[in-house]
């Protein structure tokens, strides 16, 4: 819902939360002027230079922010860039439909294609809510977004102690009383299987 250009809008709901109150006010208007909220009032009137939009049954409330989002779809990851970044519209205009104002977009594996997404929804070329975007998902190798699955299997086992090592070690000392010594001269370190 916007403004002809140059004009304000003037909200008329039934109530108003503003998340601040315990629960909606009735009776309340909005007025918004160049996209911002200018004033919240009982006994705001439309000027001259403002559109009026009744809105019977509706209550008015602040934007929804979601922090963790992936606005691309990763089935589409192998598809060229420009589809890749397509399959986010009907998502974005999903969101902001549904009452999200902003959204954060934690990054996609490869390309930073949520950055371009945010610049066309500023540059209102496309609908969408607000996008705080991060470029690309930071992750270990191994990690959940590592798309290199010989990585994910990898494990060096040269260090780690057996299943029996560990728990002889860790029942030596169950009943000792306080905390294990620590150190080279240590009993710990006495007992620990070498490798």
């Amino acid at each position: 819902m916007h403004a002809s250009p140059g004009r304000d809008l003037l909200l008329r709901p039934d109530r108003i939360w503003d998340a601040v109150k315990d629960g909606p006010v009735e009776e309340q208007a909005v007025l918004v002027r160049d996209g911002r909220i200018a004033a919240v009032g009982p006994h705001l009137t439309a000027g001259a230079q403002a559109d009026e939009v009744r809105m019977p049954g509706c209550t008015l409330m602040p934007g929804f922010i979601d922090c963790h989002v992936h606005l691309l779809d990763e089935a589409a990851e192998k598809a060229p860039s420009a589809y890749q970044t397509l399959t986010a519209v009907p998502a974005l205009r999903a969101l902001l439909h549904h009452g999200f104002t902003t959204v954060r977009d934690l990054g996609s594996a490869h390309l930073p294609l949520n950055v371009s997404l945010r610049r066309a929804v500023e540059d209102g070329l496309i609908e969408g809510p607000r996008i705080v975007a991060a470029p690309n998902i930071l992750s270990p190798p191994g990690g959940h977004s590592d798309k290199e699955p010989d990585l994910a299997q990898a494990t060096d086992t040269r260090s780690a102690p057996s299943p029996t090592e560990s728990t002889s070690c860790a029942a030596r000392y169950a009943n000792s009383p306080g905390p294990a010594p620590t150190g080279s001269n240590s009993p710990a370190a006495a007992a620990s299987p070498q490798p």
